[in-house]
């Protein structure tokens, strides 16, 4: 019988902008006993003034069977606004 793959996610993240969201990559996943790391999708769930990815990865091992693992990425602009006044 083969060791299950086993992974570790990326770091979850906090940023201000949906912008500033990396792109998924299967070569920030660790892995061990593992022939291919894929990514599996985004959930995207508003949460108040923003939103929280769930980003999910899987491994495979030699025997086909997969583990998953998730990176919680959350967006909140937690920037306040900067009100400009005019001179008079």
């Amino acid at each position: 019988m083969r060791a299950p793959a086993t992974l570790t996610c990326p770091t979850n993240l906090l940023l201000q902008c949906l912008a500033d969201v990396p792109a998924p990559d299967t070569n920030a996943v660790t892995v061990t006993n593992a022939t291919a790391v894929l990514f599996l999708g985004d959930e995207t769930l508003p949460d108040g003034c923003g939103f929280t990815i769930t980003r999910t990865y899987g491994a495979v091992n030699s025997c086909g069977t997969t583990s998953i693992c998730a990176q919680v990425i959350l967006v909140q602009d937690t920037t306040p606004p900067l009100l400009l006044a005019a001179s008079n």
